[in-house]
């Protein structure tokens, strides 16, 4: 894969410039690519190492999150494409223009070029795994092999929704056990930090011999409120992960 700057004239007489990621060290090749479709090509340059790391490094930065319901649709409208007759070209850019999302259509468009270059599908998908995870790849290799590709997108996509599903059951079952854990323990930190030392100076003005228990509770109180702030930062940091994760 490499990256080329173009400049080419289209049939209709307009000028297109642009970046190309494409299947090819050569110049040569690239310009036999860049002139399918009675293009003519004006000027092609391939990119050198650190300015194509570069830009592969932006697109990535560009690209947004992909959902896995996101993903089940789009593999379910390919697999209605194909059962309709249409060429699976065809179907990936029409299924990648119907998105609205910039980068996936650019990611997708890659992904046809490495087609057109002589990768298979499954070959060519196995490259993109932010799309096309690893059980999908499997399922678009078997459907290359047995003749079934339409069927099995749609069993890839009905996997994704059913994984989806239990991503989602298992959030709604574990998000009010976390918050009663939370709530607990919000309160015993109170209790350590507020309660105890109170307590604890009211033994401490009787001069009562303390029992150990207590000098254990007065050790975690003393150790809570020498290291507050260190602890407070931790348990934010936390909780703002754990959150992420529920969102994933």
């Amino acid at each position: 894969m490499g990256y080329f700057r173009y400049k080419i004239m289209e049939p209709t007489g307009q000028i297109t410039s642009g970046i190309a990621s494409l299947p090819y060290q050569d110049v040569t090749s690239a310009i036999s690519h860049l002139e399918r479709g009675d293009n003519t090509a004006i000027y092609v340059k391939k990119m050198g190492s650190v300015t194509s790391s570069v830009v592969r490094l932006m697109r990535m930065g560009l690209r947004g999150r992909i959902t896995r319901p996101f993903q089940a649709e789009f593999l379910n409208n390919i697999s209605m494409m194909l059962r309709a007759g249409m060429n699976l070209t065809p179907a990936l850019e029409e299924g990648a223009s119907a998105s609205d999302r910039p980068d996936f259509e650019s990611d997708i468009h890659d992904l046809i070029v490495s087609i057109q270059g002589g990768a298979t599908f499954s070959e060519a998908a196995d490259k993109y795994r932010h799309i096309f995870p690893k059980t999908v790849v499997h399922l678009i290799r078997m459907g290359e092999e047995t003749g079934k590709l339409d069927q099995m997108l749609k069993d890839a996509s009905e996997h994704l929704k059913r994984i989806q599903a239990i991503i989602s059951d298992t959030k709604q079952a574990l998000l009010y056990p976390g918050f009663v854990f939370l709530a607990i323990g919000a309160g015993i930190v109170f209790w350590f930090y507020y309660v105890v030392p109170k307590i604890l100076g009211l033994f401490k003005e009787m001069d009562v011999a303390l029992p150990s228990i207590t000098v254990f509770l007065l050790g975690i109180s003393n150790f809570l409120q020498e290291h507050f702030l260190n602890l407070f930062m931790g348990a934010t940091v936390t909780l703002f992960a754990l959150s992420l994760a529920y969102m994933a």
